[in-house]
């Protein structure tokens, strides 16, 4: 009896110790430190719902509110939020908060949307500097990879892992890169390097299925489109991804099983953003649960119900020419001539443009200043493919000649034609406009005898 006692006073003595430990440990200030590096850490390591919790403890604890501030400004950065990113820093400059660090989120967010022109200035002392190289390159990787500039995003992904090497983003980028270029033997090996650097990186993951998908290993690629549905921002992608898995085996049943969970995700706009994180554009990304489901109903010789879905998925995304093929297939099959023959030659129309194209993109591999090129990418990119992309492309001519002449014209005509789809496509198109006038010979008239 006795001894019991004593082992109960042990511990409750323990107990004790422990709590005065750890009250000691909070009113010293030590966890904010802790939990702002940790959410520091957790967004490099692009895990966003771990982030987020981080910094709600450090509200918890009272870390300096103009620092958590900034990290979420930093996260709204790196998702694209653009409204988000643009409050963040009216509050933070309200704050007083340190005006370089702002600066260069603000050049960094620049960046990596395509427009690398003040961050680009910068470099040589921001790389002096020394502070959040990290951040910096992949801002830099992610414009030149949007601009198509890749012997810059080479150069920089060099640099990045050479100081950096058990950094995982790297890797990643690079697979994309290599990806997009069909090489995709190394884009398989650099998507492993990031994952065995950070198991969690839900973007590796679902880069790395993809590829196996590419060279017919559908069964291998389910559980890594699993992993990116367990730790990605939204798990909508990752469940398509094995739905299309079971639908290329031949498990149609489990395959719609999936796509029902895809479709009853909570936050839509948090699984586009899923989506744009694991490389999908953000047309790409709301049409991509209605495509599947329509392949799905192919799959299953439902026509009707696939044609549903795939003009769905054309309503989300009008650009997504190989869904047109497979509409205007169905179609046909439903007796539907017209409107299928529609589709199909809408499809041969892109399919045509875009082969145009294969020669452009030689030659900007083996120029990157090659202006030309780059406009009439831009301009298949404009009219087939994507907007947002052959407005990247058509900037990026100017940045190599601000004065080519076709570019305004096509710009100034493109924007004029949109005005309402932007605040700033009225400004733009009188802008464009302005330097058509400019550029454009003016006609020389006759002598007077």
């Amino acid at each position: 009896m006795r001894n019991r006692v004593l082992t109960k006073r042990k511990i409750l003595v323990g107990t004790g110790l422990i709590t005065l430990s750890l009250v000691l440990f909070f009113v010293s200030g030590i966890p904010q430190d802790w939990i702002l590096n940790r959410a520091r850490n957790q967004i490099q390591q692009q895990n966003w719902k771990s982030s987020w919790s981080s910094l709600k403890w450090a509200e918890l604890f009272q870390s300096p509110e103009a620092e958590i501030n900034f990290l979420n400004l930093r996260i709204a950065r790196k998702l694209g939020r653009q409204e988000e990113f643009s409050a963040g820093i009216r509050k933070l400059q309200n704050q007083k908060y340190d005006i370089q660090r702002l600066e260069r989120e603000l050049w960094m967010f620049e960046a990596q949307t395509g427009n690398l022109t003040r961050l680009e200035l910068q470099i040589g002392e921001l790389f002096t500097e020394g502070e959040d190289l990290q951040e910096i390159c992949e801002a830099l990787v992610l414009g030149y990879l949007q601009t198509y500039r890749k012997d810059k995003a080479n150069q920089i992904l060099d640099l990045w892992q050479a100081d950096f090497p058990n950094d995982a983003q790297p890797h990643f980028l690079r697979g994309r890169l290599l990806e997009h270029e069909t090489s995709l033997e190394p884009a398989e090996e650099e998507y492993r390097a990031a994952l065995k650097l950070n198991p969690r990186h839900d973007a590796a993951a679902y880069g790395l299925a993809r590829v196996m998908i590419s060279t017919q290993r559908h069964q291998q690629a389910i559980p890594f489109y699993e992993l990116c549905a367990n730790h990605g921002l939204s798990p909508q992608p990752g469940f398509v991804g094995v739905a299309r898995c079971y639908r290329e085996l031949d498990e149609l049943d489990r395959a719609e099983l999936y796509l029902k969970r895809a479709e009853t995700v909570d936050d839509q706009e948090l699984a586009i953003e899923a989506w744009k994180l694991v490389g999908e554009t953000e047309s790409n990304s709301r049409a991509k649960l209605w495509s599947e489901w329509g392949q799905l109903e192919l799959a299953r010789s439902n026509n009707q119900g696939a044609i549903q879905y795939l003009k769905k998925a054309l309503d989300q995304n009008p650009y997504d020419w190989r869904l047109r093929y497979h509409l205007g297939q169905a179609l046909i099959d439903e007796g539907e001539s017209e409107e299928g023959t529609q589709q199909l030659e809408l499809f041969n129309e892109t399919r045509i443009a875009l082969e145009s194209c294969d020669p452009m993109m030689d030659r900007i591999g083996s120029n990157p200043e090659d202006v030309e090129a780059r406009y009439q990418v831009g301009s298949v990119m404009l009219n087939y493919i994507s907007p947002n992309q052959g407005l990247v492309w058509l900037n990026s001519a100017l940045k190599y000649d601000p004065d080519h002449l076709p570019t305004h014209r096509l710009l100034a005509d493109y924007f004029s034609t949109h005005i309402d789809d932007h605040p700033k496509y009225a400004e733009l198109s009188q802008k464009h406009q302005t330097a058509v006038e400019r550029l454009t010979p003016k006609a020389v008239e006759p002598a007077v005898p």
